[in-house]
């Protein structure tokens, strides 16, 4: 499992809100996901902070959380393929690249 933390506290899996994409919860700033993340699924979302994304995830795509500014902590489970820009523009897109091997959760 892939855990960045940018900051000490994270809320736990039960603080979060059940949400799959911006449409679902677009004023949410901690999220659980459920379902593959769809393209641009979070695109430009500047509530979101932290994510928590469940097993049985199996896709992150095309731009799911780019631009996403103030996203500070993503948790992935093994096995996950992340699309390279997944992430681009998020301040921690490195760090999850470099937690990340060939694109999958590790």
């Amino acid at each position: 499992m892939i855990v960045i933390k940018t900051v000490t506290k994270t809320p736990t899996t039960a603080a979060t809100k059940e949400c799959n994409n911006s449409r679902e919860c677009p004023n949410e700033t901690h999220v659980r996901i459920t379902k593959n993340v769809e393209n641009r699924a979070f695109f430009r979302n500047s509530k979101i902070e932290s994510v928590v994304i469940e097993e049985g995830v199996t896709d992150i795509g095309i731009t799911a959380f780019g631009g996403c500014r103030n996203l500070i902590s993503i948790e992935i489970p093994p096995g996950v393929n992340i699309h390279g820009s997944a992430f681009g523009g998020v301040y921690i897109q490195n760090e999850i690249m470099r937690s990340t091997t060939g694109g999958r959760g590790v």
